[in-house]
């Protein structure tokens, strides 16, 4: 969701310039996630991290820099030059514990402690990317229930959807180590529900890990959090000759953590208040504790195994008996970006929107290529805005736009006339001919800058949205500003204009706001109570609002009434598929020019065809390698096309 630039100061030192796509500026919950990056990075301080040289999170693109940290990360030392010999691995171990116990003293948890976020710096580890570490005392931006992080590198606690804490970064830290020692993740496995079941069950035994290591690593898998070391101990154990790791981490818990008195347990210490050993297991010994809690180990675990198991059989759905629709692949396939990179370099990107005109015959796409070749090689950094044939694939038109340009964006005008509309860097907005290039109307706003415009149903108006939630309606021959909307003050998440003369506003991801703008009054709201919103779309008569979630839903509602029509879906409420099913999000959904046949993107990279009145998944569009986020029906529904992440565009034949 970002793009990272290695840039020079003016007196020549690097910097690391981290910048949010435009794509994603509009959203508020993703600025203030990376206003808080900064404001994490910063608290830290540098020598634990990449130094925060400056950041405007409010600017358009938001954007942040950091010192250059000369060095490979983790993941690629390991993959490169193999796994670390033991000195090499202690000095890694007690540099991230160094860094740890500095990001929890601030307050904060990292939630994704992983290789890739850890650079190798010659004067020691530096952990970077605090996009979703979080205020130990913040219970906001995210929910329960929601899982952050990268999966083979979680806690049990952060599998199971809950909320995170400093042992959960110990946890990690284990998982990393293991990764450095071994070169491979005990817990990683072909699937994502395997992965799970690793990371929830009893923590694996590694032959491969260093004697002196070993029962560190595996004192900080311990499923109960409480028992996990903190950073302090860690560093303890490691440099205090007189701690022996076998006694102060012992393969078998006793209880505690910490190095081992030879007659009485000691007391938790403020870490974890309130936990007294003696007193909550009534110890007298340390050989009691043995007897009374590891005895008890083995029960619960195959206990619990056993009824994780008969959970998965009972309810994972079998469908011997149902016939899969049919499976197509696309019949033209355009790498628009061909010829810009060598086959062994690595970039980024990126379709950002597509649209259709109003006559099927025009596809329009604005997508993104960046390349990153290092200080002594010229780096690429485009945007473009092109133009296609939609009965063959063919592109005719190409504008191509630099680093240094405002942000473009398209639209088709009343006539189907493809249009370009340039967002300046003073909040104007210009609308151009694309082909010709001519500049038509430009719109300022009295206040805030302009980030969307539409034509209306009747194309007389055009409506702009601007960045103090304000919808401007202005005459479109002259460019006259004839009303200004505002919306009501509990209305204050991202909203998109669409197409007529309604707008949605997006409230709290889960709900939407339907607006007739001639009124400025609320038609409906619809509350889709399950998983969050990803996209949306009118139908052709403008009756029927859909609408994609995170939870692999496409919801139909009645506009007038904000009721639920239909729910289009192949996903099974099972234990196994809540738990360890793949999660996949519906990032685009599009109906065909008749209304009768809806088309929803999917996260996995797969287009299912839906017959509306039916509720029957009829088609799957296959082909496509990374996620689908824009999918586009051509003239009379014959032709379908989609793309999203990558570089390509594709087109299925459907008449």
């Amino acid at each position: 969701m970002g793009q990272v630039y290695l840039a020079r100061t003016a007196s020549g030192r690097h910097v690391v310039v981290k910048v949010i796509r435009p794509e994603f500026t509009d959203d508020p919950e993703f600025r203030a996630r990376f206003a808080r990056e900064a404001e994490i990075a910063r608290r830290v301080g540098g020598f634990h991290t990449a130094q925060v040289v400056d950041a405007d999170p409010e600017d358009d693109p938001p954007w942040i820099a950091t010192a250059f940290v000369p060095g490979p990360s983790l993941e690629q030392t390991v993959r490169e030059n193999g796994p670390l010999e033991e000195p090499e691995l202690t000095a890694l171990a007690l540099g991230l514990a160094e860094g740890l116990e500095a990001i929890h003293e601030c307050g904060l948890v990292h939630r994704d402690l992983k290789p890739a976020n850890i650079l190798m710096a010659q004067d020691g580890p530096r952990i970077i990317d605090f996009g979703i570490a979080r205020p130990l005392d913040v219970s906001g931006m995210t929910e329960t229930g929601t899982i952050l992080g990268t999966l083979a590198y979680m806690s049990p606690e952060q599998a199971r959807g809950e909320r995170a804490n400093p042992a959960s970064d110990m946890f990690s830290l284990g998982s990393v180590l293991a990764f450095a020692a071994t070169g491979t993740n005990p817990f990683a496995a072909e699937t994502m529900g395997a992965t799970v079941l690793r990371i929830i069950s009893t923590a694996p035994e590694v032959e491969e890990l260093p004697g002196r290591l070993r029962p560190l690593i595996e004192a900080c898998w311990d499923h109960e959090p409480r028992l996990r070391p903190t950073p302090g101990e860690l560093i303890t154990a490691l440099t205090d000759p007189a701690v022996e790791t076998e006694n102060a981490f012992p393969s078998e818990q006793v209880g505690y953590y910490f190095p081992v008195s030879e007659t009485t347990p000691t007391k938790q210490e403020d870490d974890h208040p309130g936990l007294d050993l003696q007193e909550s297991l009534d110890l007298e010994s340390p050989s009691k504790t043995k007897l009374s809690v590891f005895r008890l180990r083995p029960l619960v675990w195959t206990f619990s195994t056993v009824l994780v198991a008969g959970l998965i059989h009972w309810s994972v759905p079998f469908f011997t008996d149902v016939t899969s629709p049919p499976e197509v692949k696309a019949e033209v396939v355009v790498d628009m970006h061909e010829g810009m990179y060598d086959e062994n370099e690595e970039f980024n990107s990126y379709i950002i929107s597509m649209e259709i005109s109003p006559d099927g015959s025009v596809l329009a796409t604005r997508d993104s290529f960046s390349l990153i070749r290092g200080p002594f090689s010229q780096d690429i950094n485009r945007t473009y805005i092109r133009l296609w044939d939609a009965s063959t694939g063919e592109n005719t038109v190409e504008r191509r736009f630099g680093e240094e340009s405002p942000r473009q964006d398209f639209l088709f005008g009343p006539e189907g006339n493809p249009l370009r509309v340039e967002f300046s860097h003073e909040g104007e907005a210009v609308l151009h001919d694309i082909e010709n290039r001519e500049p038509l109307l430009t719109f300022a706003s009295e206040q805030g800058s302009i980030r969307n415009l539409v034509f209306s149903s009747d194309g007389s108006t055009i409506l702009t949205k601007t960045s103090i939630d304000e919808i401007i309606e202005w005459d479109s021959t002259t460019g006259e500003r004839l009303a200004t909307h505002a919306l009501e003050d509990d209305v204050t998440s991202k909203y998109t204009l669409c197409h007529g003369q309604h707008v949605s506003a997006n409230r709290h991801n889960r709900g939407m706001e339907i607006w007739d703008t001639d009124s400025s009054e609320s038609i409906t709201t619809i509350d889709n109570e399950g998983a969050k919103i990803r996209s949306c779309s009118f139908s052709p008569n403008e009756k029927f609002l859909a609408t994609g979630s995170d939870d692999e839903h496409t919801q139909l509602w009645d506009i007038d009434t904000g009721e639920l029509v239909a729910i289009y879906t192949t996903y099974e409420d099972t234990f196994y598929t809540r738990n360890f099913a793949p999660s996949v999000q519906i990032n685009s959904v599009a109906f065909s020019p008749d209304g009768d046949t809806l088309a929803t993107g999917r996260s996995d990279g797969d287009i299912y065809l839906w017959e509306i009145e039916s509720e029957e998944h009829t088609l799957t569009l296959t082909g496509h390698e990374e996620e689908i986020q824009h999918v586009a029906f051509g003239a009379d529904g014959d032709t379908l096309f989609a793309g999203g992440e990558g570089s390509m565009l594709r087109m299925w034949e459907l008449g």
